[in-house]
């Protein structure tokens, strides 16, 4: 073969390979496609196994615990995918206070699995504060439940004593933690 032969055989596999990793967005305009994140997301999500490999499944299970429907896994505004329920409003009501103790769950992912599950629990009336914990405690137990995991007993024993953990579980990393603001914020995270 020839050295021109070569050198258009060069040119079109570069032709290629750069046309594969660029994309339009719809309105023509040309952009790059970050193949190394995209390499890193699909080796991520074929090695998810168990409740976090059908953010739909995870999402049904966890409706049923009694704090709300998490919303449609979507990826609104290209901001990442997801899906919440509204703040569960419950316990007593203090006088003087804008609301109640309130809790709601979040789900992070890609599309075809999910990264992060957050149990947010906001302690609006600290006079009720130990049974929001006991909720919390609920709560958490029941999510466990919903992914067919047992809850350590260490994160009970934390949840209900205002106390943060950190623990692994079955690949899942596990905290307890403490976020605070104007008001007491608890998170249970399971990633």
């Amino acid at each position: 073969m020839k050295t021109s032969n070569y050198i258009i055989i060069l040119l079109a596999f570069l032709f290629f390979t750069l046309a594969s990793c660029s994309q339009t967005d719809g309105n023509g305009s040309l952009y790059v496609v970050d193949t190394k994140q995209s390499i890193d997301n699909k080796n991520y999500e074929q090695q998810v196994k168990g409740p976090f490999s059908s953010p739909r499944k995870l999402a049904a299970a966890l409706s049923q615990n009694g704090i709300g429907e998490l919303k449609e896994w979507q990826n609104p505004m290209e901001m990442g995918w997801g899906s919440l329920t509204g703040y569960h409003q419950f316990g007593a009501q203090n006088e003087g206070a804008t609301m109640q103790n309130n809790i709601a769950y979040n789900l992070e992912g890609t599309e075809a699995v999910v990264t992060s599950l957050t149990i947010n629990l906001n302690i609006n009336n600290t006079s009720d504060k130990k049974n929001a914990l006991r909720f919390l405690a609920e709560i958490a137990q029941k999510t466990f439940s919903s992914m067919n995991l047992i809850i350590p007993s260490d994160l009970k024993k934390a949840i209900l004593q205002s106390k943060e953990f950190k623990g692994e579980l079955d690949n899942y990393s596990i905290f307890n933690q403490l976020e605070n603001s104007k008001i007491e914020t608890w998170k249970v995270v399971i990633r």
